[in-house]
């Protein structure tokens, strides 16, 4: 009942965590909730090697005989699916940021030739129609690094359940 209560708080805290932070801070943010309610940190692995702290903890706890919350945080710690909702996490977070930033502005140059003079026009474009769907953006990037939290959160919970059984 204890493991069942910790999982459920685990899902709670990642579902209760804010939305305000994007890419790799969603990323961080998340896995340190689910570090505080599990004791696991789960590991994103991207280009990994034998030498990587995920890789040598798994090797610590496979060197001795293996229990229920030792096969709990193998899976967190490497399984694959584990690591495509965290890369689903960052990919939603780098959407997020990139909504809130502000459109660049163009430079525009033109050369004009009115009766034998040369003229140069020189312009500063302001996408305004981009200025006006930011607050639309900024909102729906939002709410889709919230979803995808959500998604991350019941991965992370479903893996470690079918750890926990399968053990």
């Amino acid at each position: 009942m204890r493991l069942h209560l910790r999982w459920a708080l685990a899902t709670g805290l990642l579902l209760a965590a804010g939305c305000g932070a994007a890419g790799g801070a969603a990323l961080d943010t998340t896995l340190d909730h689910v570090d505080k309610a599990t004791g696991v940190r789960p590991s994103w692995r991207v280009g990994a090697g034998p030498g990587d702290d995920a890789t040598l903890r798994v090797r610590a706890l496979l060197a001795e005989p293996l229990g229920g919350d030792g096969a709990v945080e193998v899976a967190l710690r490497l399984h694959p699916e584990v690591q495509a909702a965290l890369a689903e996490l960052l990919v939603a977070g780098g959407a997020a940021r990139q909504a809130g930033a502000w459109p660049n502005p163009e430079l525009d140059l033109h050369s004009l030739v009115r009766d034998d003079k040369f003229f140069v026009e020189v312009g500063i474009l302001f996408d305004v129609s981009m200025l006006l769907q930011r607050g639309p953006g900024q909102d729906q990037a939002g709410a889709a690094l919230g979803a995808a939290r959500m998604r991350a959160a019941a991965q992370l919970v479903r893996v470690a359940l079918r750890a926990r059984l399968a053990y």
